[in-house]
């Protein structure tokens, strides 16, 4: 029996580290779970050179406190196996996780995730196993063998250089050299897997500097809402996603694969007595509505056996009323589904999405005739798109039904060795490493920013395509889009609850009070800001926009236009 201890960051849902925790419990094995702070505090924080607060070249505000506090926990367990799961934005994160740890334990790390799986290649300077693809069968035969290994002269690291067996999926670092075999071996069978782990008893979560045994964290989002995947993989391969890399490194069967309803129901059944207070479930597929078959079952056996409101994500021209309707009439509560662009040339040439943009218009059409709230997102800070492409975006979002909700604009983020990244620096652009980060990003540009708060602009209710044809025209506010952002900024203030899209019905109060007390005087300040810069024209434009937010206000539209997971 081997000790393993296995780490999470900023995602208390975490469904790859809890598959690998189930299969290793099931297997014998001994197991924690250790939580990094949640989802809500995942944000953006630049840190200063020797700013002693946070750690080197990690953009998130994780402090030495907290990474100690982690130490300790890994100590106090005493393990024979750290893993790490690993998304390319907290690249830097885990490497001075992984640098802390062997100095301080004295325990091999093992990496795992979508980033190591795309760059086993950066992991070999820091991680001592680098599982490229599922790892539930790889980290119980490793933990097998380190058990075997480890009890003769009970180190850990030098259980793992005794290893001579390759494991599918792992690169083992041996004193002579990586040890490896077969990689991105799939599992076939989804339904021979057992369920993720939930066990309180095995978990600890760190949050804003507390420790928390026992019980979650306040602002977790379980067990209010709780997630669950049917199938892995993607039927699609978008330029800018790693669905397009990972479809080459896996092997050995059917990329895109799908639990059965019956296993599907029984762990969500497991769920609803594991947490009385569920109150909304995620499904967490890429593309939700395949299959209208293996649909009409989930209908019929989740009405009967879950009722519990659900959200879900679809496709642009696959929503069909055929698979909408029997979904809502089972519990579906809302769906996100992604734009991305309204220019055919942009979703067609480089974002490779084999869709038709007028499909983006049906999808929603059939979404508000049938009363479901959706969330769309959408790619902002292109520089291979056009003026041109983003107006046409901006048409494609005056036009679909309102109210929704529009999910904050995604900034293109170019990961390394996808498509995207290739095809932009093939065009000459230059792109720049973000601190602590397997991804890179554009040279700042004003004109960047300015479409992006445009674009948010052009979501809400009332506002059409020659409401904001005047700002793009106007050269001072593209490249100076200050103006610009505080209008967006306030009109997310104004609409949602602290400018949160993602808030719940018991707000509702709070929401009016706090439009009653911010709207008009910011406004104001707003209309006096763009009058100094521009004139009446913008002036006047600003005044439409309160009234248009004081209908909208009276109509109810936020009201009709809740979260995506709304309570």
């Amino acid at each position: 029996m081997s000790r393993v201890f296995l780490i999470s960051l900023f995602d208390e849902y975490a469904l790859g580290i809890r598959y690998l925790a189930a299969a290793l419990s099931d297997a014998g094995h001994e197991v924690r779970l250790f939580f990094l702070n949640e989802l809500a505090t995942l944000r953006e924080c630049p840190c200063e050179p020797g700013d002693p607060n946070r750690i080197p070249s990690v953009p998130f505000p994780v402090s030495p406190a907290e990474i100690e506090t982690l130490i300790e926990e890994t100590a106090r367990f005493q393990p024979d196996l750290v893993g790490i799961s690993l998304v390319s934005n907290l690249y830097g994160l885990g490497v001075e996780i992984t640098r802390v740890i062997h100095n301080r334990v004295r325990v091999p790390v093992a990496w795992g995730g979508v980033d190591p799986t795309i760059n086993p290649d950066l992991a070999e300077g820091h991680a001592d196993v680098i599982c490229v693809g599922e790892g539930e069968r790889a980290i119980v035969e490793l933990a097998d063998e380190i058990g075997r290994n480890s009890r003769s002269d009970h180190d850990p690291i030098a259980a793992l250089g005794k290893i001579e067996k390759s494991i599918d999926n792992l690169k083992i670092r041996r004193p002579e050299g990586w040890l490896a075999n077969r990689l991105g071996v799939m599992v076939p069978d989804l339904d021979a897997l057992p369920f993720p782990l939930f066990d309180f008893s095995r978990e600890i979560y760190l949050s804003e500097g507390r420790l928390y045994r026992g019980s979650h964290p306040p602002l977790a989002r379980l067990p209010r809402l709780f997630p669950v995947m049917s199938f892995r993989g993607c039927p699609y391969q978008c330029h800018y996603c790693c669905h397009s890399v990972l479809k080459k490194i896996y092997t050995g069967g059917k990329y895109l694969r799908r639990r059965s309803v019956a296993n599907v129901m029984e762990e969500l059944r497991l769920r609803k007595r594991q947490f009385p207070a569920l109150g909304m479930i995620e499904i967490q597929d890429d593309v939700f509505t395949l299959d209208q078959e293996w649909i009409n079952e989930f209908c019929r056996e989740y009405k009967q056996h879950i009722g519990v409101p659900f959200w879900c994500q679809t496709y642009p021209g696959i929503s069909r009323e055929s698979m909408l309707r029997p979904l809502k009439d089972a519990g579906l509560r809302s769906v996100t589904f992604g734009i991305q662009s309204g220019s055919q040339r942009v979703l067609t040439e480089i974002y490779g999405r084999p869709v038709k943009a007028e499909k983006i218009q049906e999808t929603a059409d059939v979404l508000r005739r049938l009363d479901i709230p959706f969330v769309v997102d959408l790619i902002g800070s292109n520089p291979l798109e056009t003026d041109a492409d983003r107006i046409e975006t901006v048409k494609v979002l005056t036009a679909l039904p309102k109210p929704y909700l529009l999910h904050p604009i995604n900034p293109l983020s170019f990961y390394r060795g996808l498509p995207i990244t290739e095809r932009t620096l093939a065009a000459g652009v230059r792109l720049i490493q973000s601190p602590g980060a397997n991804k890179f990003g554009p040279e700042p540009n004003p004109r960047l920013c300015a479409w992006d708060a445009l674009l948010t602009l052009a979501h809400y209710p009332g506002i059409e395509v020659e409401t904001l044809r005047p700002l793009w025209e106007t050269e001072r506010l593209m490249t100076d889009p200050k103006p610009l952002k505080q209008l967006a900024d306030a009109l997310a203030q104004a609409t949602y609850y602290a400018g949160n899209i993602y808030e719940t019905k018991s707000k509702r109060i709070e929401i009016e009070q706090k439009r009653n007390e911010n709207l008009t005087a910011r406004l104001n300040d707003l209309e006096r800001e763009l009058g100094e810069l521009l004139g009446s024209r913008l002036v006047r434009w600003a005044n439409r926009v309160r009234n248009l937010l004081k209908r909208y206000r009276t109509e109810g539209a936020t009201e009709q236009g809740r979260s995506a997971r709304m309570e």
